[in-house]
């Protein structure tokens, strides 16, 4: 569940540079143990990052993620779905990783985010919940991503 300020920590971190969005989503997931991807009832939303690799976009919270469905992806029936900390871990994780699909962490309105391994979100995060910081060699391990 959303504790209260969150998704105005959010909302004002939407527009600032990837990296910053990146340490505002581990550090909100870490707290809240949930993160938001976009689905409808057949798909879950994945991009092509322009250089022929698919990213499965992710948001801190059903607010941003919402902020994230561009209007011809609403009219298809897309809509923001939440996964608990547990499944992105047990489930999703693995899926990503046999399927070759990136993360593009918290994309702001040009879709522009961090592209990052599966895994590294997961150590992110869970560097988070356990010592409350995320370093500069996590930040270092991470490729950037302008805009897709």
């Amino acid at each position: 569940m959303i504790m209260a300020g969150w998704d105005e920590r959010v909302a004002n971190a939407a527009e600032l540079p990837a990296s910053a969005r990146f340490r505002v989503f581990v550090e909100v997931v870490a707290a809240t143990e949930e993160l938001w991807i976009v689905e409808s009832e057949d798909y879950v939303l994945t991009l092509d990052d322009g250089q022929e690799r698919e990213l499965l976009p992710v948001w801190p919270t059903e607010a941003s993620a919402r902020a994230g469905i561009d209007e011809s992806e609403w009219e298809e029936g897309f809509r923001p779905a939440r996964r608990t900390w547990q499944q992105w871990v047990e489930q999703t994780t693995p899926n990503l990783i046999s399927a070759k699909v990136l993360v593009g962490v918290f994309p702001n309105g040009q879709r522009g985010c961090l592209l990052v391994g599966p895994l590294e979100v997961v150590n992110a995060v869970e560097s988070w919940m356990s010592e409350g910081v995320l370093t500069s060699t996590d930040l270092s391990r991470i490729r950037m991503q302008s805009h897709l």
